[in-house]
């Protein structure tokens, strides 16, 4: 579906805008009913259908949202459930076959103020038109749902600017699963949120041609990784260099001297700059 792709442009994209995102699947009307809530594309809380209250998924959410807050998101996660399966009996899907209906609800805040809320619905993998639907749910457009999906946005962004950390760096060279030829590769990770500019340099140069990017990955503990790499020569790995921009702060990374291979021990930074965010291009290696 079309807004899959804007949360994924969300969840990549700069430090502005910046996104609240309920989505939301029931699959058949008496099958499981998923639902999270997304802060930049990663999710900090989620309906847990056992007891059909919102948890958080990282620690620092529990102490983001106050009391009511919570008892907030366990009344929505009731009612989305009850709303999801009267809506998918209106669409009157044939008995006995599999169906899904997906719901993404929220608001985006724009870095000079402006803030665009939406409703859309997916039903079967397709993009439905909600306006012949019967909603018996709060229009999103209203005043009140707006003021209070960017409040809980700005208390979100405001505890998670406190508990912020710098993601662990490595660089390596290692030899290529199916081509057999050497890789320089630069992975960043260790990061909850807003993943971090890397960039590949050869000689003051940036690589930008024949870059390989894992895309953000999760690793399994509420972090993230991000991976790139390019083909190189065995003659060449000493002269390549990777950037790593997390807001203002740029700090560059080199090979050890010697025999690399991922990840330990991790590359130390050879030289480190506050700038604008887009980084001068390393120092020539001596």
């Amino acid at each position: 579906m079309r807004w899959i792709y804007l949360l994924l442009f969300l969840r990549t994209g700069s430090s502005s805008p910046h996104a609240l995102v309920h989505m939301g699947a029931l699959l058949s009307p008496s099958g499981p009913f998923l639902h999270s809530t997304l802060l930049d594309g990663l999710p900090v809380a989620r309906c847990k259908p056992e007891k059909e209250i919102l948890g958080p998924t990282q620690p620092w959410v529990s102490a983001a949202l106050g009391t009511e807050d919570w008892e907030r998101g366990d009344r929505m996660c009731r009612e989305e459930k009850a709303r999801f399966m009267e809506t998918l009996l209106q669409l009157g899907d044939p008995p006995g076959v599999a169906s899904v209906l997906q719901k993404r609800r929220g608001c985006v805040l724009e870095d000079d103020g402006r803030v665009t809320v939406f409703d859309d619905y997916g039903h079967n993998g397709e993009d439905l038109d909600n306006s012949s639907l019967t909603d018996s749910s709060p229009a999103t457009g209203s005043v009140k749902d707006k003021r209070e999906c960017v409040a809980l946005l700005k208390k979100l962004l405001k505890r998670r600017k406190k508990r912020q950390v710098h993601p662990e760096v490595f660089v390596f060279v290692k030899m290529g699963k199916f081509t057999q030829l050497p890789y320089f590769s630069c992975l960043t990770t260790g990061f909850e949120f807003e993943a971090p500019k890397v960039r590949l340099y050869r000689k003051r140069q940036e690589v930008t041609r024949g870059v390989w990017s894992s895309g953000v990955r999760p690793n399994g503990d509420g972090t993230f990784q991000l991976r790139k790499s390019v083909e190189i020569t065995e003659e060449e790995g000493q002269e390549y260099y990777c950037s790593v921009t997390e807001g203002n702060f740029t700090s560059t990374w080199r090979l050890e001297p010697g025999p690399s291979s991922p990840p330990h021990p991790p590359a130390q930074p050879h030289h480190t700059e506050s700038g604008s965010g887009s980084p001068s291009p390393p120092p020539a290696h001596p």
